[in-house]
């Protein structure tokens, strides 16, 4: 099949000709180019890339161009413990931006499409663990996957659904998923943190940041922050934190001391 049509000049046109397509030091492009005839209007050359069967090496290239490709897959089946969840919109993370340029592999057993949290409606699943949870098809969700948040249908483990919370979009709900569980994961569960504690935050207006800051204020908490500029400090204040500090200017670790009165964060 053709993954896109690349448009070159008549110049790179002859040499790839010439070279067999060798227009870049890509491997990628050495491998799966075939030159095609010119098209109109003159100054314009088509390579087909054809023949992409491996999905690590058909994301690259669509990276390489600078887009996203539309694929087909067999819509997958919810299995014990999961929901198939209508994807209405997808979020984007870290991994995604490596997964395009091959250098994320994907766990053993995940999807091999990109997207790692996703908003939408359940379709179908576990009856008994969506009943356990409180879920049922139809509902609206955003959940934290491991793999194959990118298409229109995506499994998800029930135990890692959230109800969109009212008022929200899909595309708002979609970027809750892996900032919110990572937080409640590393600062409740494993912290507990405790209303009237102190929580430091560091790098205060990154994705997990500012769900750090919110979900902390909301249970009570005193919230110290770093950034990295004083613009960064002002979002961080703006966010609902305490005090901010801009690591930069200044030592956070005597600063936060200063501020709980010797005692530190806890």
């Amino acid at each position: 099949k053709v993954l896109a049509k690349w448009s070159v000049s008549d110049a790179d046109a002859r040499r790839a000709m010439a070279a067999g397509a060798d227009v870049a030091a890509d491997a990628l492009i050495r491998k799966y180019a075939r030159p095609a005839k010119p098209l109109a209007p003159p100054g314009e050359f088509t390579i087909a890339f054809t023949g992409v069967e491996s999905t690590d090496d058909f994301i690259r290239l669509a990276a390489y161009l600078e887009r996203l490709a539309v694929v087909k897959r067999a819509t997958p089946v919810a299995g014990a413990g999961e929901v198939l969840i209508r994807v209405s919109a997808s979020g984007v993370n870290r991994p995604d931006v490596l997964q395009r340029t091959g250098n994320y592999p994907v766990p053993p057993g995940a999807s091999d499409l990109p997207g790692l949290e996703v908003a939408g409606v359940i379709e179908s699943g576990d009856a008994g663990a969506m009943a356990e949870a409180g879920f049922k098809p139809g509902d609206r969700v955003c959940a934290l996957v491991a793999g194959g948040g990118y298409a229109e249908y995506c499994v998800a483990p029930v135990a890692q659904c959230l109800p969109v919370p009212q008022g929200l979009s899909d595309v708002e709900a979609a970027s809750l998923p892996e900032t919110f569980f990572t937080v409640w994961s590393n600062v409740f569960d494993r912290g507990r943190l405790q209303e009237g504690e102190t929580l430091l935050v560091q790098g205060g207006t990154s994705g997990i940041g500012v769900t750090a800051i919110q979900m902390a204020k909301a249970a009570g908490a005193t919230v110290i922050v770093t950034a990295g500029s004083d613009e960064k400090c002002t979002a961080a204040l703006e966010l609902g934190a305490d005090h901010a500090i801009n690591y930069k200017a200044t030592d956070f670790a005597e600063e936060a001391r200063r501020l709980t009165g010797g005692q530190g964060v806890d």
